[in-house]
């Protein structure tokens, strides 16, 4: 899939479409205590961001906000739930559930007890803008910026997905 300037003209060429994963091999190869990305989209030129995410068995994405771009989840395997942390019900996600996540809103994912599998879709964050005259304002919207005293620039990435939660033996979709 490549996208190199042509020869003859010098102009970027568009991406060809391809197949770029076969999900039940991703499945199948995966370590159920695998815990972050099985899958990223890593296409030059894309406009795009898509993962797939393996939780093992009762672990968590803590409650955060995405202010920058909405999200897209589809379940692909496993069960588990998503909490908005504003005092609404929480959803069960189950293979084949399709949730938005939109931005600026409140969320977090806990992984039931045969762990949760899913996609994640959403537009490619912008470049951040550091120092530059006029900067602030990235192709979708604000840039975003690092709270003093903070590591994180974005919300939980994979690698700061929690390890399994103490279990009380009862399924966590239950509640």
């Amino acid at each position: 899939m490549d996208n190199a300037a042509s020869p003859a003209t010098g102009l970027r060429q568009p991406p060809n479409p391809g197949i770029l994963a076969e999900l039940g091999r991703l499945l199948a190869t995966a370590n159920s205590q695998h815990r972050g990305a099985l899958w990223r989209l890593t296409e030059p030129g894309r406009g795009l961001d898509a993962n797939v995410v393996r939780l093992p068995a009762g672990a968590s994405v803590d409650d955060h906000v995405e202010e920058t771009v909405d999200v897209l989840l589809v379940i692909v395997a496993g069960h588990g739930l998503l909490s908005s942390g504003q005092g609404a019900a929480d959803s069960a996600l189950t293979a084949g559930v399709i949730a938005w996540l939109p931005r600026s809103a409140h969320r977090s994912i806990e992984a039931g007890d045969d762990g949760l599998t899913y996609l994640t879709v959403h537009a490619r964050r912008p470049a951040l803008a550091i120092g530059r005259p006029g900067a602030g304002q990235g192709a979708f919207g604000p840039t975003p910026t690092v709270a003093p005293n903070s590591r994180q620039l974005h919300p939980p990435s994979i690698s700061d997905v929690h390890a399994p939660r103490p279990r009380n033996g009862s399924d966590n979709c239950a509640r």
